[in-house]
C-alpha cells in the first residue's frame, strides 16, 4: 500500500509521544511505501490536488524517521490512503487543508474523513451525541459557548455554573487556556468565543480518562492526573498518566459512545471523561497511543492500520 501522512513537519514532532510517528512505524513495518506531508504543501492544480511530499523508509522508537527523498511530487493515483494526523488548533490554516483535501473524498480513503472533520467541532460531539439519544445526556456537562458578554445575558447563568468554573478557550487545545473563574462572566476580557461549564471538583482524585476508538471500537484508555495545584491533566501541561480499569458502567458508557462514533464515520477518536462525564471528543489528531504502548504494551497502531486495510478494501 502506498500511504501518504499529513501532519506536523517532522522536526516538529516529539517522537516519544507522538502517534503519527507511531502510525508510520507500523505503516513501514508491514512494507508500505510511506510519505508524510504538512498542509502547507497541498495544493489545487486546475480541477485536482497535488501534494508535494517526503518519503520515508524507517522510522525507529524514540527517532523521527529516515528521510529518502524531498519534494515528491504526489497526486491521487499514486496513492491508496491519506492519514491526517495535523495537530490543532483547527484555525484558517486546518481549514484550508480540509477544503482542498474535499475534491478527493469520493476517491481516496481519508481518515478522519474529511466530511466528519468539517462538521464537527471536538467539544461539541458530547452535546450532537446527547441530542441525538446515543449517549445519556446525565453525563454531558452543559456547555455555555459564545462570546463572555452575551452569555452573560442567559438568565441565571452564574447559578447554573457555581463558582469557581471553568472557562475553555473554543479554538484551545491540548489543555491551554483553561482556566476557573470565581468572577461574573460579564467580568471576563475574552474577545473570542469560550466555553463556559461547571467545575468537577474531585478531577484530582479521579482524573482524566483518555479512551481511544478505532472504526467504533474501544481500544484503550489511560488515567491522566494534574500537577500539584492545577486541574490540568494534560501530558503536554505537565500530567501524569496511569492505568485504573474502567467498571462496568463506565464501559457501558463507552459501548454507547463508539456506536454514535461509528454511525458518523469518526475512524479515530480520542475522547475524555471524567469520572463518568464526557467532556470532549478529539478526532482531529487524537494522542495516546505511545502512552498506552508504554503503559501496557498493547499496539493501538497495528489496530490502527489492520482496520485501515479492511475499509480500504472494502
Amino acid at each position: 500500500m502506498k500511504v501518504l501522512i499529513i501532519a506536523d513537519t517532522l522536526t516538529d514532532l516529539n517522537p516519544s509521544s507522538d502517534t503519527g510517528l507511531s502510525l508510520a512505524r507500523e505503516a513501514i513495518r508491514r512494507g508500505y511505501d510511506l510519505y508524510w506531508s504538512t498542509p502547507e504543501e497541498i495544493i489545487v492544480e486546475a480541477k485536482t490536488v497535488v501534494i508535494f511530499a517526503t518519503k520515508v523508509s524507517e522510522c525507529p522508537e524514540e527517532s523521527l524517521p529516515t528521510r529518502t527523498e524531498d519534494n515528491i511530487r504526489l497526486v491521487i493515483s499514486d496513492l491508496d490512503s491519506l492519514w491526517i494526523r495535523k495537530d490543532p488548533p483547527f484555525d484558517s490554516s486546518y481549514l484550508s487543508m480540509c477544503w482542498k483535501l474535499r475534491l478527493l473524498h469520493e476517491e481516496l480513503q481519508i481518515l478522519n474523513p474529511i466530511e466528519t472533520l468539517l462538521s464537527f467541532h471536538e467539544k461539541m460531539i458530547p452535546i450532537f451525541a446527547a441530542k441525538a439519544g446515543a449517549f445519556p445526556a446525565e453525563f454531558v456537562l452543559d456547555s455555555y459557548i459564545g462570546k463572555c458578554k452575551e452569555l452573560a445575558k442567559l438568565p441565571s447563568v452564574q447559578e447554573k455554573l457555581g463558582r469557581p468554573y471553568i472557562i475553555k478557550p473554543w479554538l484551545g487545545h491540548g489543555g491551554e487556556g483553561i482556566r476557573t473563574m470565581e468572577k461574573n462572566l460579564s467580568s471576563t476580557k475574552d474577545a473570542d468565543d469560550i466555553i463556559a461549564q461547571k467545575l468537577i471538583q474531585d478531577i484530582a482524585e479521579v482524573g482524566d480518562r483518555r479512551v481511544l476508538f478505532i472504526d467504533g471500537e474501544y481500544v484503550g484508555d489511560f488515567v491522566r492526573f494534574p500537577k500539584k495545584g492545577s486541574i490540568i491533566a494534560n501530558l503536554a501541561q505537565g500530567g501524569t498518566a496511569e492505568i485504573r480499569e474502567p467498571d462496568s458502567e463506565l464501559r457501558s458508557l463507552f459501548d454507547k459512545l463508539g456506536s454514535y462514533l461509528k454511525s458518523q464515520s469518526i475512524f479515530l477518536a480520542g475522547a475524555d471523561f471524567i469520572g463518568n462525564y464526557l467532556t470532549e471528543v478529539n478526532i482531529t489528531a487524537p494522542t495516546g497511543f505511545e502512552t498506552v504502548r508504554k503503559l501496557t504494551g498493547k499496539n493501538l497502531a497495528e489496530i490502527y492500520v489492520s482496520k485501515a486495510e479492511v475499509l480500504s478494501l472494502a
